[in-house]
């Protein structure tokens, strides 16, 4: 009896091992076939990556290339010549509701900082002029030494005495000293003349005449002119597009 029941036990857990055995292999393949769908959708999405980067490069070399940009340069030329009139009026009506603002903002600065660029130019032109002096100095005292000894040759073959290597050196120290004399007194001090010439006109600078009545202030006008120049500059030096 205990055998006969037993017996079905037995079928009934060897049944279950197979079922189970079949789970796992269809567990098994299922896990393959999930690893190959993913390894195919990751090289799908490298494929994708790879395609979106070469399109933004060839993009990029197209918008940056030489024959893009006068392309849309001569675009650009041209729309502003069919709307010139347009641009130029908003640009026109611009100015003027801006000119008075800046002319005041202007006008401020340079009165406030007028003051320290005299006192700065008062204080610096004497260190100017002598780093200047003692530029010119060196110089010519530099290429006249360099002629004096590319004519070394040419003087020992006039003077047989200057062979001597102490009497040849005597002599060039002292051509040298007549050589510095020289220059001073006919480059550097003209020089020094004309330094000081234009130092003393600025110092003595002729007073503008009195405005007349109803005209502006000496400075206002000063500062009107100077900003008419700053805006004619920054106009003449601004971006051109060549067509």
């Amino acid at each position: 009896m205990a055998t006969e029941q037993r017996a079905p036990d037995t079928r009934m857990l060897a049944q279950q091992v197979d079922e189970l055995a079949n789970l796992t292999d269809a567990l098994c393949q299922a896990s393959r076939r999930t690893r190959w769908i993913n390894r195919g959708l990751l090289l799908l999405l490298v494929i994708f990556l790879v395609v979106i980067v070469l399109n933004f490069y060839q993009l990029g070399k197209e918008r940056f290339s030489e024959q893009y940009v006068t392309e849309v340069a001569q675009i650009g030329q041209q729309r502003f010549n069919d709307d010139r009139d347009k641009y130029l009026g908003h640009v026109e009506r611009l100015a003027n509701k801006c000119n008075p603002i800046l002319m005041k903002a202007f006008n401020e600065r340079i009165s406030k900082d007028m003051p320290l660029y005299m006192h700065t130019a008062d204080t610096e032109r004497t260190t100017l002029a002598n780093e200047l002096r003692d530029k010119l100095t060196m110089r010519l005292h530099n290429l006249y030494e360099e002629r004096l000894k590319a004519h070394q040759d040419m003087l020992m073959a006039a003077y047989p005495a200057t062979k001597d290597e102490k009497v040849r050196e005597r002599i060039m120290d002292n051509l040298q000293m007549a050589l510095d004399h020289l220059l001073s007194k006919y480059y550097v001090d003209r020089f020094q003349v004309a330094v000081d010439g234009v130092f003393d006109a600025w110092d003595h600078f002729p007073v503008a005449p009195a405005p007349k009545k109803g005209d502006m202030s000496t400075s206002d006008q000063f500062m009107a002119r100077l900003w008419q120049w700053l805006v004619m500059k920054i106009s003449n030096n601004g971006p051109v597009v060549h067509s």
